[in-house]
């Protein structure tokens, strides 16, 4: 779960977010990621990384699927892994073991869980 280093030219926020901030805000959470309660763009990091985590992706989903361990989630999905100071991630790839999955009514909000 590699994370790029951050540019001097990354937006923050100058106040803590709270989760129920974070909560509220639906329409943002795919362009956020939250570092001990301060709000940063998540930027995409080009083509040679797509391919890898691609990459990445499809030989560890592979294994995953074959034995049902669980599954693999991209960086679309956000990960609650702290709430004081809020700290919410979006790992490039995660795994997640198949008995802490989320019911599947709660697939497209972020997952208060640290990915395994």
């Amino acid at each position: 779960m590699c994370r790029p280093a951050r540019s001097a030219t990354m937006v923050t926020t100058t106040r803590l977010l709270t989760l129920a901030e974070f909560l509220s805000m639906e329409a943002d959470w795919d362009e956020i990621e939250v570092f001990d309660g301060v709000a940063e763009e998540d930027e995409g990091v080009g083509r040679r990384h797509g391919e890898v985590t691609f990459e990445f992706g499809r030989l560890i989903g592979n294994h995953v699927a074959e034995r049902r361990l669980g599954r693999l989630t991209s960086s679309d999905t956000r990960f609650i892994v702290q709430s004081d100071p809020l700290r919410v991630m979006a790992p490039d790839l995660a795994f997640i073991r198949a008995d802490r999955l989320p019911p599947e009514r709660r697939r497209n909000r972020p997952l208060a869980l640290a990915p395994d």
